[in-house]
């Protein structure tokens, strides 16, 4: 079960559904291109072989529902961005814990993107979904009390690796102390 909310728990359990294995940052896909994105994946959560990768590849569009436009959630593409880039607020760790799928243990070695966070590492993604606005790739509305907010994950990795060609710690409040 996922324990990202109700919704997400919902589309894992339609029929069809394909989840991506891996034991942090898992997604599942709906559709015709569920197995492409969700099946085959490799043992990073945010690298080139990764879900996420898939998704740029399919042409997907991110779909934020009630969070905030500071929160940055609609920014899927960051969190790989930093991982293809190299940024050196992130390092490569390896999962050391049993993963089971379907009640057997995996022999596959998992890699987590993680921060170092013994130096202050505060992200902030404002600079990121402004660029997208200003540029005009940022799509709102309002449905009830909450905005939704949409975008090509193509527009994302352009305007992001634009962001981080200029900027290393564009994704940051300010660089790590």
């Amino acid at each position: 079960p996922t324990p990202s909310g109700s919704l997400n728990e919902f589309l894992r359990r339609q029929q069809g559904a394909v989840r991506s294995f891996h034991p942090v940052f898992s997604l599942t896909a709906l559709g015709p291109q569920a197995e492409a994105i969700c099946g085959k994946v490799g043992v990073s959560g945010f690298g080139e072989t990764s879900v996420y990768g898939n998704l740029f590849r399919a042409g997907a569009v991110a779909v934020s529902l009630g969070f905030d436009y500071e929160s940055g959630h609609l920014m899927t593409g960051a969190h790989y961005l930093e991982t293809v880039c190299g940024v050196p607020y992130y390092y490569h760790k390896i999962l050391d814990t049993d993963v089971f799928r379907d009640g057997k243990k995996s022999d596959k070695v998992f890699v987590l993107n993680v921060a170092y966070r013994q130096f202050g590492i505060e992200a902030d993604y404002t600079r990121y979904m402004d660029a997208m606005k200003n540029q005009k790739l940022l799509r709102s509305a309002a449905l009830g009390d909450a905005t939704l907010f949409a975008c090509d994950l193509q527009d994302q990795l352009t305007v992001g690796y634009q962001l981080l060609a200029e900027d290393v710690y564009a994704f940051l409040k300010k660089p790590p102390q």
